[in-house]
């Protein structure tokens, strides 16, 4: 970076977590643009605040596509850097222009809204059947006390994206104990985040022949069936991280916010007390506790495809960004 006044030191990210609201608030501190050390000691930078997000995530030059990321192909960066499976995922969210636009219209030809409505029943089915199990758990606890986010927030959302992808009963707990290890599991080594991704990517490939053999009503059917006018369709690697991205952002972001909103409620009994007494509604607890405590503190990556300036700050070309 190469602010006016003299950088502070990078902030190394402790991968372990911690407060996201604190750190942010002390990398806030610095200014609009942030120097850090992601995990595996490698330099980027982190954009914070609404006014320099919208200005940064809004420029074209700002790209997704990892191609803009030499450090990631030139030998810089181990091979088994645990952050590559964000950076090389073939989807949406790791490509730009005309290839963004082809793959989301694919997508939006397969992910309708007749996919997610039929659907409602098993959710609350699901729903109600984790809250009993809930109940039941506290009440033979000897304290009362029951894990919320392994009882009920985690296997809720992880449910329902096996059954909107049309997962088999035999692989989905083995995918959920590898979605945990790649994205939420902070006692990992690299080695094992790696081992994880190549087989979350073969069981991806698994679900994704079985489908192809004997196609459903669920997304991974529609998504093979899929194509535009010109009867292109996805390929094989961007199937799997249209797959991959599904699985990621339907069940960990409802697993934070789930978790979030019932602490937040805990926390502010003034805020609970007006869903209780009618002055509120849930989907009012939804979208105040996505404003006020995100389910993802930080999205990676974008990487300027020349020198950015980001109030007042100069982001390098190719530096990995993190979105907070």
């Amino acid at each position: 970076m190469s602010p006016d006044s003299a950088p502070a030191p990078a902030y190394v990210i402790d991968p372990a977590g911690g407060c996201p609201h604190a750190l942010n608030a002390r990398l806030r501190a610095r200014g609009a643009v942030a120097d850090v050390v992601l995990p595996g000691g490698v330099p980027g930078a982190v954009v914070l605040g609404h006014e320099a997000l919208k200005e940064f995530l809004a420029h074209p030059d700002a790209a997704k596509d990892a191609r803009h990321f030499p450090a990631l192909h030139d030998g810089t960066i181990a091979p088994d850097w645990p952050l590559r499976v964000f950076a090389n995922a073939q989807g949406m969210h790791t490509a730009d222009g005309a290839d963004h636009r082809r793959l989301r219209s694919l997508v939006g030809n397969a992910f309708t809204a007749r996919q997610v409505e039929r659907l409602r029943p098993r959710i609350e089915e699901l729903t109600a059947t984790l809250l009993d199990e809930l109940g039941r758990a506290a009440a033979e606890a000897p304290d009362g006390v029951v894990d919320l986010r392994s009882r009920f927030a985690l296997p809720l959302p992880m449910s329902v994206i096996c059954e909107l992808l049309g997962v088999d009963p035999e692989h989905r707990a083995r995918l959920h104990h590898l979605s945990h290890t790649v994205i939420i599991a902070t006692d990992t080594t690299p080695a094992e985040v790696m081992a994880a991704v190549r087989e979350l990517v073969e069981l991806m490939g698994t679900i994704a022949a079985a489908r192809r053999e004997a196609p459903g009503d669920d997304l991974t059917s529609a998504l093979i069936a899929a194509r535009e006018e010109d009867g292109d369709r996805l390929s094989e690697a961007e199937l799997i991280g249209t797959m991959r991205l599904m699985l990621v952002a339907g069940h960990e972001t409802t697993l934070n916010l789930i978790g979030n909103a019932v602490r937040a409620l805990c926390t502010h009994r003034d805020q609970l007390a007006l869903v209780r007494e009618g002055k509120a509604g849930w989907s009012d607890v939804v979208d105040e506790t996505l404003r006020w405590d995100a389910p993802v503190s930080w999205f990676p990556f974008r990487y300027p495809a020349r020198d950015l300036t980001v109030g007042g700050t100069v982001i390098p070309q190719g530096t990995p960004v993190l979105a907070a």
